[in-house]
């Protein structure tokens, strides 16, 4: 203003006479005066400093709202998600119902499919053929073994039928103090245990083992055939000395023990399996190890193998084994003094 009152030129300034109206007052006296503007600059970082707090109470203020929307939206989606938990829910549930059907379905059929098996192999196996088999007489057996086909000869599905009803043929054993007695009935029993081992020493036939059901029809088979009475031993019988009195039967209990071993040795049965289902228990060991007591040597050789395989693999029965093996000493010593094993 001063310039203008003196006649000066106000453009110089590089304000525009509109810029040059707008400002006020205090803003002219406050850089038009001398010493000033340092004045102007505490006071413009007083005035922010001054605003400062009221900015922080501004961001609290928009946080907090910040977070208040977050939990509205969290209890949004876990409403949402409640709904939707229950819907998979009951989506599984209804899912373990479909499988559950199915499977009882797939047991119909296997059940059907068995029953079919069972009366196409076998005519003659009707329900009185289905209790023990030692009350079937030896000629019924023949029979049956003649007419049952070989394994390789049905469908895969089939196996496990046959195979346990070639089985349940072996359990009946036969009369070797007559030699010519029942000579094909012999002869074919033989051949299916043949076979039976043939079967289990391929990888497709050790899968058989897995079933509990073929396990329990396996011991039982062995059972069967392998314990026995043993004939009264001969006075004044030297075993060192005199020649080893050799089993008649010795044709099939030669296989059966070879069949015994390739069961307790195979993989597929397990001892947890074998346990649960009660097959090899302690009664078994205990039988097997008075079977000891046999003169024939063959026989001995074939226990001392499979004893030793089951003392190794089924080690709950260990403990029990090692004491009928020790009492069976202690009779030797304190009682009979004569045992052949």
């Amino acid at each position: 203003q001063r310039l203008k009152d003196d006649g000066g030129d106000v453009s110089n300034l590089g304000l525009g006479p509109s810029a040059a109206h707008q400002m006020t007052y205090q803003q002219q006296t406050r850089y038009s005066q001398p010493g000033q503007e340092n004045l102007g600059q505490k006071e413009l970082s007083g005035s922010q400093q001054q605003g400062a707090p009221q900015d922080m109470q501004r961001q609290h203020v928009q946080t907090d709202h910040q977070k208040n929307e977050q939990q509205q939206h969290l209890h949004q989606g876990r409403s949402q998600e409640q709904p939707s938990r229950l819907q998979q829910h009951e989506g599984r549930s209804e899912r373990y119902e479909q499988e559950a059907r199915e499977r009882a379905q797939q047991l119909q059929l296997q059940l059907q499919q068995q029953q079919q098996v069972q009366q196409s192999l076998s005519p003659s196996y009707t329900k009185r053929h289905q209790r023990r088999r030692s009350s079937v007489s030896r000629e019924n057996v023949t029979d049956e073994l003649r007419q049952l086909p070989q394994l390789r000869e049905v469908q895969l599905q089939d196996h496990v039928n046959l195979f346990r009803l070639k089985l349940a043929l072996c359990r009946v054993r036969f009369n070797f103090d007559d030699l010519a007695a029942d000579q094909i009935g012999k002869d074919l029993k033989r051949s299916t245990l043949l076979e039976l081992i043939e079967y289990i020493n391929s990888e497709r036939g050790q899968k058989i083992f897995s079933d509990t059901d073929v396990m329990e029809d396996c011991i039982s088979m062995v059972s069967a055939n392998i314990f026995r009475s043993l004939p009264p031993q001969i006075p004044g019988f030297d075993v060192e000395e005199d020649d080893p009195v050799l089993e008649p039967s010795w044709p099939h209990l030669q296989v059966i023990y070879e069949f015994l071993l390739r069961f307790v040795v195979s993989k597929e049965a397990t001892a947890k399996a074998a346990k649960r289902k009660g097959v090899v228990d302690q009664t078994f060991c205990l039988k097997l190890v008075q079977i000891f007591n046999s003169e024939d040597l063959r026989e001995r050789e074939y226990l001392k193998t499979i004893l030793h395989r089951v003392y190794g693999k089924f080690m709950s029965h260990r403990g029990f084994i090692r004491r009928q093996i020790s009492y069976t000493f202690q009779r030797f010593a304190f009682d009979t003094l004569r045992h052949n094993g």
